[in-house]
Parts: structure tokens; C-alpha cells; sequence
């Protein structure tokens, strides 16, 4: 029953960041949102702080599961780096846009946070950014290069993500193997 109300708290909670946004992210208003007592969210976490810290490794921990089936099948298909690269990219524009209530907890502005909530919330998208170094390392790709690379990429995730999320771009199987075909594209080039 206590991870039940730890979930349903944590879900209340991005979903609150979501329609007020973090800085007006009310624990109380959250509490209500589950049922429970004011109080009930202090037995789960000590301050406020804690709370969205606990929020981003509930995203995190979410992504990870979707990461760690990729991986486990990637080695499984004996994938390259290139081609897990792409498809962790993909799965990760897909995960963004399935989940658009994470979206405002991944996209906080850093100059409001703590820098512990910050270094938690840069390792949800840890998984592209060591593919993209260890593919650009395994074509001995210079420094200047691969910092593009990772610059580009990213870019391309997250952009596809907020066209779709917008409607700018549909969420289709199409525009999704054109976003993969982008970022392969990109590693043609060199």
C-alpha cells in the first residue's frame, strides 16, 4: 500500500509540475490531488526538495526500464553501437511523447534547481549521450566533432519530440523513421 501511495504522490506531483510548472509545484495541492492528508506526503519525503528529486528518478527509473530492454535485445541482435544509438534515440522521442507530463519535469529550467535535483535530471538522458561518445570514439572522431555530434543528435531528439508534442509534426511511424533517418544522416556525413 506505501508504494502505491509513493506512486500515486510522484505522478500527482509531474502532473502538477506540468499545469503549474516546478516553481509553483504545491505538495499540498498534490496531497489533495491522492486523498491523503497534507501531512501524508512528508512521511514519504522530508522536504519539497526531496520530492522533485524523487520525481526526476521516478522519470528516470521509467526510462530505464524502456533502456534496459533495448540494450538486453541490441545484444541479443548482436546491434552495433550506430545501430543502438538510433534506436535508443527513437525509443527516447517515442518515450517523450507517450509521456508529455514528463516532459515539463525533463525540460525544468536548471537556474531553479538545486544542483543535486540538476545532476538527476541530466542522467535521464545519460543513455544518448554515452552512445553518441562511444560511437564517435569507436570511428576516432575528434573532440570538436564529437561535441557537434552530441549537440546535433540531441537536438534532433528533443526537437522531433516538441514538434510532436505541439502537433506541429504528427506521431507517426513515418515521421519516426524520419527522425531516425536524420540521425543517421548525420553520422553519414562525418
Amino acid at each position: 500500500m506505501e508504494v502505491d501511495t509513493r506512486v500515486k504522490l510522484l505522478i500527482a506531483g509531474i502532473n502538477d509540475i506540468e499545469k503549474n510548472g516546478p516553481d509553483k509545484l504545491s505538495i499540498r495541492r498534490v496531497a489533495a490531488e491522492c486523498g491523503v492528508s497534507c501531512a501524508a506526503p512528508y512521511k514519504h519525503y522530508k522536504n519539497r526538495n526531496e520530492f522533485i528529486i524523487a520525481i526526476i528518478r521516478y522519470i528516470h527509473d521509467e526510462w530505464k526500464k524502456v533502456t534496459d530492454s533495448i540494450i538486453e535485445k541490441a545484444q541479443e541482435d548482436s546491434l552495433s553501437t550506430r545501430e543502438l544509438l538510433t534506436t535508443i534515440s527513437i525509443a527516447y522521442v517515442r518515450f517523450l511523447v507517450d509521456h508529455p507530463n514528463y516532459h515539463a519535469v525533463i525540460q525544468m529550467d536548471s537556474k531553479n534547481m538545486t544542483p543535486e535535483q540538476i545532476k538527476e535530471k541530466s542522467q535521464i538522458s545519460n543513455a544518448s549521450k554515452l552512445l553518441i561518445d562511444k560511437y564517435c570514439t569507436e570511428v576516432n572522431m575528434n573532440e570538436e566533432d564529437k561535441a557537434r555530434k552530441t549537440f546535433i543528435v540531441r537536438s534532433i531528439i528533443y526537437g522531433a519530440a516538441m514538434m510532436m508534442l505541439s502537433g506541429e509534426l504528427e506521431k507517426s511511424e513515418e515521421n519516426y523513421l524520419m527522425v531516425k533517418d536524420c540521425i543517421n544522416r548525420e553520422f553519414d556525413l562525418g
